[in-house]
């Protein structure tokens, strides 16, 4: 069988398109086909598999999201970003569309050629200043680190290993200014905001002890995506330019200060390139906060580029560049489902 299909990244997170009212694929042949075709080297490699579909509702098309792993997700703001891109160009929908997820209506924009909108799920949840100390929270989150441990190679080791992980937080968590939560949607999407203004200094490798840690902080009873984030501030220059720009246009103006994201997420259990939703709350978070300027999309310098997210109450929108890597056949000869 051969399937026409895009491949395409936003901000590094990459996905395989195509269209599935062409072929009507089931969820679980879409799945064992996730699985195959995202393993990198032995096919054509991506983040994730998405599907256009038909609607069951109002919108224009339907989103169907499997990640490499073949579980379904609710929604992915980067991949909605750049299935909208691809559903324009196909002629599935006009340049203002509407995409059905499992996570409810998402409103779509194209900006330009490359650039894309998507409107996220609203906060339903934000706790500011969650109430911690950093010992105590060391303390926890030593205990589940011990939790994690085995004696396989000794208790020597083992004590040492734990030591050293020891260190590693008490250093880390010194270095925390602030702790927010944010859930996107009902049931909500779990996010922690970790104010860490050393954050372009730390290499991550030395911030992952701490971002695993929290992933599973007790206090969290979900869990959480965790996004360490610093605001630097800009030269006056920048910021007249800026203020200058916003006079004519109102989006994607550049706010009073340099935000650096990076993501830890669950399910993929490391540091990735961007997360659309992690944006989104972290946006949220400094515009709760007052540590950027109000007015103009906040905009997030992450791994994998820059996204700008539009703050307006509790309405999130999600604008950044989409790129088509490749356009062909998929007729991998290993494919069965």
């Amino acid at each position: 069988m051969e399937i026409p299909f895009y491949k395409m990244q936003g901000c590094g997170n990459d996905f395989i398109i195509f269209d599935n009212r062409r072929y009507g694929f089931t969820m679980a042949q879409l799945s064992t086909l996730a699985k195959q075709i995202c393993q990198q080297r032995v096919s054509l490699g991506g983040d994730a598999l998405m599907v256009v579909d038909n609607p069951r509702a109002t919108g224009d098309f339907r989103m169907v999201f499997f990640n490499a792993d073949g579980s379904e997700a609710e929604m992915c703001g980067n991949g909605a970003r750049c299935l909208a891109r691809y559903a324009y160009e196909e002629g599935i929908a006009g340049p203002t569309m509407t995409i059905e997820t499992l996570a409810g209506l998402v409103p779509a924009w194209r900006e330009d050629q490359r650039t894309y909108r998507v409107r996220l799920n609203e906060p339903t949840k934000y706790t500011a200043n969650l109430d911690f100390s950093k010992e105590e929270l060391v303390e926890e989150l030593l205990e589940d680190a011990l939790k994690e441990k085995t004696a396989k190679s000794g208790s020597a080791t083992l004590d040492q290993a734990l030591e050293a992980t020891g260190q590693s937080l008490r250093q880390r968590v010194q270095g925390i200014s602030f702790l927010d939560y944010v859930e996107l949607g009902n049931p909500g999407l779990p996010h922690l905001v970790v104010g860490y203004p050393q954050l372009a200094e730390t290499a991550l490798a030395d911030l992952k002890p701490l971002a695993q840690a929290l992933r599973n902080w007790s206090a969290l009873p979900k869990g959480a995506n965790v996004n360490f984030v610093a605001v630097a501030p800009v030269p006056d220059s920048e910021i007249l330019a800026a203020n200058l720009a916003k006079e004519v246009s109102q989006d994607l103006v550049k706010p009073a200060g340099q935000v650096i994201v990076r993501t830890y997420e669950r399910g993929v259990e490391d540091f990735t390139l961007a997360c659309g939703t992690g944006a989104g709350s972290v946006a949220y978070s400094l515009v709760q906060r007052k540590l950027v300027q109000t007015g103009a999309p906040v905009v997030l310098d992450v791994l994998g580029g820059q996204l700008a997210v539009a703050v307006r109450g509790k309405q999130l929108d999600l604008i950044g560049p989409t790129n088509v890597v490749a356009k062909g056949l998929l007729v991998d000869e290993d494919v069965q489902f």
